[in-house]
């Protein structure tokens, strides 16, 4: 009687334990799959960011190759002055050299006068003497004449040379602003790609930690209802063995390369495990950063055939050489491609340009090392 009586007291209370561990348990399950519902709307628009990000880099490669015309346009420019200038030069050179013989020739005339010209004609001995000295005077005149001409021509000259100059230099100021204003619009692409990759990685690492937060919580109300329906039997048919209950649930959890990139040594994050500037979590980064200038030469670290030269949205515009034996080369975030898949290039041949593209936060070169198809540290073969 004693022990029905006891029993009779404890099944409320076990059934209420049971039904508020099954409440939590659907309540934990509504949540998780509202927070799956939000994970899978992230992915769909780490979809979209991708395309994005793809389009950013095409418009980045487009201001870069703009970017390379104006500097070549800028340069041309920059030597046509310099001939203007030299043009210009020599131009005033030949003016004073042309005033300074006029004003002898114009000194000459002024104190001579007419006379000069009529005792040539009057001291003539003959006709045919007279003939030859009118013709003298005339060549004389019309010598007079052409010096003025060649003068006032000079004078035009420069006049146009320095309008010219005018001109081009206003025209180098202006391409020099177009080239400021194309050097901004690609800093604002890539900081404007950087902040939606940090977003998008911050919040679908969030709602993943979310989901694995109520998978556990989810498992522990499992066990817990196991735990309780176990000693709700034993109540039931007056045992004692819920002590014994146990639950059995399953948790799951220097070497003969040369250097790359020839412009610079600057190492910007090394080979190893590090927290990842976007994801913002601890993993191991497969290869060593280095920082370099847009447009940079990247070249082949050694002789080998192309394997792959495409674009990825995680390594951007990526280069990808087998040297033999298992070891494979790879050059990832180039502003641009200099090689195809299938060629043949040699140690030290330039095969791609440094740039910011796919997951990067600035512009640098990411080179890794693969044996048998495994990232190893690059340094072992550098």
């Amino acid at each position: 009687m004693v022990v029905i009586l006891l029993n009779s007291l404890l099944l409320p209370v076990f059934a209420t334990s049971l039904q508020r561990a099954k409440e939590n348990k659907e309540t934990l399950e509504a949540n998780k799959k509202e927070v799956e519902k939000q994970v899978e709307q992230l992915q769909k628009q780490q979809k979209k960011l991708d395309e994005s990000v793809k389009k950013l880099d095409q418009k980045t490669a487009k201001l870069d190759k703009r970017l390379e015309e104006l500097n070549i346009e800028l340069e041309s420019k920059r030597k046509t002055l310099a001939n203007t200038k030299i043009e210009l030069e020599n131009a005033k050179v030949d003016e004073k050299n042309q005033y300074t013989a006029m004003k002898k020739r114009l000194k000459y005339i002024y104190e001579s006068g007419d006379s000069g010209y009529l005792d040539i004609i009057f001291q003539a001995k003959s006709i045919s003497d007279l003939l030859n000295r009118t013709e003298y005077v005339e060549k004389i005149t019309e010598y007079d004449n052409n010096m003025l001409k060649r003068l006032k021509n000079t004078r035009e000259k420069i006049a146009k040379a320095e309008d010219k100059q005018e001109k081009e230099v206003k025209e180098v100021k202006e391409l020099k602003s177009k080239v400021q204003s194309e050097r901004k619009k690609i800093a604002t692409l890539v900081k404007e790609k950087k902040q939606q990759l940090a977003v998008y990685e911050k919040n679908l690492s969030k709602q993943k930690e979310l989901v694995k937060a109520y998978v556990k919580e989810i498992r522990k109300q499992d066990r817990l209802i196991i735990q309780l329906e176990e000693q709700g039997r034993a109540q039931y048919v007056g045992s004692d063995t819920s002590s014994n209950i146990t639950s059995s649930v399953s948790n799951s959890s220097g070497g003969k390369f040369t250097w790359p990139c020839p412009s610079s040594h600057t190492i910007t994050s090394p080979y190893g495990y590090r927290v990842d500037p976007i994801a913002k979590v601890n993993r191991l980064h497969n290869g060593i950063d280095i920082g370099a200038s847009h447009g940079s030469s990247i070249v082949a670290a050694g002789s080998g055939t192309v394997i792959g030269a495409a674009y990825s949205n995680s390594m951007g515009n990526y280069v990808m050489i087998s040297h033999g034996n298992g070891i494979t080369t790879v050059y990832m975030h180039c502003s641009s491609l200099l090689v195809q898949s299938g060629q043949q290039v040699s140690k030290g041949q330039q095969i791609a340009k440094v740039g910011s593209t796919g997951y990067s936060t600035g512009p640098h070169l990411h080179f890794s090392v693969m044996k048998n198809g495994s990232y190893v540290n690059p340094w072992d073969y550098l």
